[in-house]
This record gives C-alpha cells, sequence and structure tokens, in this order.
C-alpha cells in the first residue's frame, strides 16, 4: 500500500531558482522563509514539498526523494552539489532518488548556451530535467520525473556507488554555445580572420599600423 503522501527534499545553490520552482509546482504564493510545507497531487500521489536539510532527519526517515535544482548558467557548480549529494552515506546506502533540474532554460538558450541533457542522463544514471518555471509543460516534465522516481519498480536505477564523474570535465563535454552567445561583430571578426583572403588583409593591416607607429 502506497504512502498517503511523499516526502521530496529540495536541494539548491543560491540563486538556482528552487524556491520559485517550489511555489510554482504547487501552485502557492512564493514564501519567504524556508521550511514551509507545500504540496501537490501528480497521478494519484501526493507530493509534499520542503527543503532538504542534511542531518536534520533520522536515519530511517529520510525524504523519498530529493530534487536537486541547479541554475543551466552555472553548471558545473550544481554537478559539485550534487557529487556532495551523491557522497552521502543515507543517499548511496538506501538508493534514495535524485532527479537533476537544471532551471532557468529560457535564460541559457536566449544567450546561446545548450545543454546535452540526454548526454548528462546516460553520464549520471538519473532523471535529467530541463525547466522554465514560467513553462507549464516543463513544470509537468519535472512532476513526471518525481512520480518517476517514487515508483518501486525504478528503485534498483538509484544505486550509486560505481557513479564517479568530474564535474568540471562532465560541464564542458555537455554544453555548446550557437551563435548567439556571442556579439555579432565578434561573430563577423571571426569569421573574417579565419577566411583566408581577409586574413592576409587583417594581418597586413596590422603589420602597415605597427610600422607607422614606430617609424
Amino acid at each position: 500500500m502506497e504512502n498517503s503522501f511523499h516526502i521530496i527534499a529540495f536541494a539548491g545553490n543560491p540563486h538556482s531558482g528552487k524556491r520559485t520552482l517550489q511555489s510554482k509546482l504547487t501552485g502557492c504564493l512564493p514564501i519567504p522563509w524556508a521550511g514551509f510545507p507545500k504540496t501537490y497531487r501528480y497521478s494519484g500521489r501526493c507530493c509534499l514539498l520542503t527543503d532538504l536539510e542534511i542531518g536534520g532527519y533520522p536515519d530511517a526517515n529520510w525524504p523519498d526523494t530529493i530534487v536537486l535544482v541547479c541554475n543551466a548558467l552555472c553548471l558545473e557548480q550544481g554537478l559539485h552539489q550534487l557529487k556532495d549529494l551523491l557522497s552521502l552515506d543515507p543517499v548511496r546506502e538506501q538508493g534514495i532518488p535524485l532527479v537533476l533540474c537544471i532551471n532557468y532554460w529560457d535564460e541559457a538558450e536566449k544567450r546561446g548556451l545548450l545543454i546535452d541533457t540526454e548526454l548528462l542522463q546516460d553520464v549520471l544514471q538519473i532523471p535529467v530535467v530541463p525547466c522554465c518555471s514560467c513553462d507549464r509543460e516543463q513544470l509537468d516534465d519535472v512532476k513526471a520525473a518525481i512520480h518517476y522516481s517514487l515508483q518501486p519498480a525504478h528503485k534498483n536505477q538509484f544505486y550509486y556507488q560505481c557513479l564517479d564523474f568530474s564535474p568540471g570535465r562532465l560541464t564542458r563535454e555537455c554544453i555548446f554555445y550557437t551563435e548567439a552567445a556571442c556579439p555579432k561583430a565578434q561573430s563577423l571578426f571571426d569569421r573574417a580572420a579565419t577566411c583566408p583572403l581577409t586574413a592576409w588583409i587583417l594581418l597586413l593591416g596590422a603589420l602597415f599600423s605597427m610600422f607607422r607607429l614606430f617609424f
């Protein structure tokens, strides 16, 4: 028989948007203080959202799932925190499910930053969900990932004894930049500098400028 509710503990660095995301998931106004419980129902399950308090749980009463919220613009920082969570004995020994939620996805796209979530999921072997708290469909994706982590059939997936990764290296491998990531003028200069004809013109112009400057 399923529990009457499931405890979903949220973790995240400052400015990750954790508090706003909790409020959007539950349809509540943002609460300015930590620890105020919020709930929502999804696919017959009642989920109680709270903040992760390391050391604040009895050994046998850790949350059912941990959601780590990281800022898409600071992915490496979030992956370092993920590695810290995976090193906790209760998480590793009990196989507490972890869901990685990459927040501010829309802001990253505006800046020309793309993240390969499939690669992240393959390496980390946990659900990885891109999210914008203003996008209802992506909020539903977060709920679906949490629901997935709570199902007993997927319990064996969340054992991390053999998982080891470098946050810096993984960040470099899964982040790509589009032309929007650089100023247009810089993009034009790059194209000119890599063209054989214009590259020679730029080089000769630079040499001539140096000659005039010194002589």
